[in-house]
């Protein structure tokens, strides 16, 4: 016999309420109603409870006329599951069942209408329930066909028992996932939510290759059919579903996309030098320029360039500068619109802060902008929007808003220039 964990952490242990386990159409079905009973089906369980308190012993084990006339008493090391005057109640109640023939000791009703609408969970799980390594597989290969794309994905149906337990469908938990492998908890997670209309989201990290491979299309395939065979959708059942990914700038990459103030060889003896004198040059070389953001490019903000490394390649990968200043200012985002006037392009991004501070941030290609002009149409059309009242309002490039604050100095800031 073999035993796997899965570590689980809640980000508030007080606050999180463990859900139970949806019965399935066997247990409900375990419920009956031979006797006719008004409260609707039911089933019975023992009257006895194992002996473990000397006066208990004593007191529960008294005699039981049972309806055929004959006296029982609870087995050795066991006793009744209370005193002579709540087995009278219960009889009274007809919730003490004695068989069909009144020939059984005594065992107590229970309604399907009184218990708990699911199972408590336990914490042995079988693999003909809950998957094993072998179903794992036929499940990624149904997916991608008969190459084997990913050798240790988890099954299904376990990932979903794990998220049953940890959440509630229709308020919005968000699970998290920081191996995220070849994507099952992403599967899981859109296959509850079409099982019973949940509202449940997911954030998935990884950072090995097979991101672009495996985990990225496998969300893709969920979302368009829920039931695949080498590679082909069986049906076209899907669901309605949108996720972001978003791609963290590489150690190496950050060093190659540093622009030093002196030319020659200063990146070649950065790249030589062991970690005090790295931090040392770059302290001193690019002070104007934090590693990882040219802010004189910000005149053209939609179209910021990184130098990325990729297939052992150097590529210009587009950033959305956009989206990044939101996740820097921790911005909860409420409302973005776009306009054009004079043929310049305005973005506009409206949210509140963490610290519940309502922010706007105003983005738009300066190259070439009336700024007599930009300043009427942000003031009156973007700000006079009452939509978009904020406390604290920012625009990159040049401007002439009044109390508006330039995004530049700001991204630096949470950047850690």
């Amino acid at each position: 016999m073999s035993h796997d964990y899965i570590p689980c952490f809640v980000k508030n242990l007080v606050k999180w309420d463990r859900s139970l386990i949806p019965r399935t159409t066997e247990q409900i079905g375990a419920f009956k109603n031979p006797d006719n009973d008004p409260r609707g089906p039911w089933q019975s369980v023992s009257f006895t409870v194992q002996s473990e308190d000397a006066v208990k012993r004593q007191a529960y084990r008294f005699p039981i006329t049972i309806p055929n006339g004959e006296i029982v008493l609870p087995p050795t090391g066991r006793h009744w599951n209370g005193l002579p005057d709540r087995y009278e109640e219960l009889v009274k109640d007809n919730r003490i069942w004695f068989g069909p023939d009144g020939a059984n000791a005594p065992r107590i009703k229970v309604f399907l209408s009184e218990v708990q609408e699911g199972i408590v969970p336990d914490t042995w799980w079988p693999h003909d329930e809950f998957g094993n390594n072998q179903e794992a597989k036929k499940e990624i290969l149904a997916l991608f066909g008969a190459s084997e794309p990913f050798n240790t994905p988890k099954p299904i149906k376990l990932l979903k028992r794990i998220i049953t337990i940890a959440t509630k469908n229709q308020n919005r938990n968000i699970i998290l996932d920081y191996f995220a492998g070849s994507g099952t908890t992403a599967h899981a997670a859109l296959t509850l939510n079409k099982e019973d209309q949940g509202n449940r989201k997911y954030i998935l990290v990884e950072m090995a290759g097979y991101f672009d491979t495996v985990l990225k299309p496998r969300i893709q395939k969920v979302m368009y059919s829920s039931e695949w065979k080498d590679g082909q959708p069986q049906n076209t059942d899907g669901i309605s579903h949108m996720f972001k990914y978003i791609t963290l700038e590489q150690y190496e990459d950050t060093l190659n996309n540093i622009d030093f103030m002196e030319g020659g060889t200063v990146q070649k003896t950065l790249m030589d030098m062991d970690g005090y004198m790295l931090r040392y040059m770059l302290d001193f070389e690019t002070r104007e320029s934090p590693c990882r953001m040219n802010t004189t490019k910000l005149d053209r903000p939609f179209e910021y360039t990184l130098r990325i490394t990729k297939d052992s390649e150097m590529h210009n990968e587009t950033v959305d500068l956009v989206e990044t200043f939101n996740y820097l200012l921790g911005l909860k985002v409420k409302r973005v619109r776009t306009f054009v006037e004079n043929g310049t392009s305005y973005r506009v991004v409206h949210g509140e802060t963490l610290a519940g501070q309502a922010t706007t941030a105003i983005w738009r290609t300066t190259s070439g902008l009336d700024l007599k002009k930009d300043k009427a149409f942000i003031e009156e059309k973007i700000l006079a929007d009452p939509k978009l009242k904020a406390e604290r309002v920012f625009i990159n490039g040049d401007f002439h808003v009044e109390s508006a604050l330039p995004i530049e100095p700001e991204f630096q800031r949470l950047m850690g220039a």
